[in-house]
């Protein structure tokens, strides 16, 4: 999987305001710290605000502060802001088929790879990517693919 630029920077945008909680922070100071083209940034914290993800504080001493905790923000959910669906395959590169054809097969295999990359993008919050938390990558689903049980 592949994330664009506004992804990776809206997540460091994220951390970084996340990691000063007690004052607003200035476009310029997050641009600065990160290696973020400015006016770049700008428009990717107008879409943080207009999903409630960040406030803007006017004035001075203004700049963004998070809406919510590290802790209650989920990668998945600044990444679909992004990005949209995120999928491991197209599957439009795969022919719709019968489930127990070879190519049905690898169809399921891939669906539910993707299924696993999204729950792990979902549980992963930008308090775990701050305090690099490891990650629980275990598969637990008995209808998710096994290896050695074929696809």
């Amino acid at each position: 999987m592949k994330l664009n630029r506004k992804s990776d920077y809206a997540l460091r945008a994220l951390i970084h305001l996340s990691s000063v909680p007690d004052r607003p922070v200035p476009v310029r100071e997050v641009a600065e710290a990160n290696d973020i083209p400015r006016k770049f940034l700008e428009s990717i914290m107008r879409d943080l605000r207009a999903n409630g993800l960040v406030e803007s504080v006017a004035g001075k001493n203004g700049g963004y502060v998070p809406v919510c905790p590290p802790a209650e923000v989920s990668v998945g959910a600044v990444l679909r802001m992004f990005e949209g669906r995120l999928e491991a395959v197209d599957e439009d590169l795969l022919p719709e088929c019968d489930d127990e054809a070879p190519t049905g097969q690898v169809r399921r295999a891939l669906r539910e790879i993707g299924q696993a990359v999204d729950r792990v993008m979902d549980e992963l919050t930008l308090e775990d990517v701050m305090r690099r938390s490891p990650i629980d990558y275990s598969i637990s689903s008995k209808n998710e693919f096994q290896f050695g049980a074929g696809i």
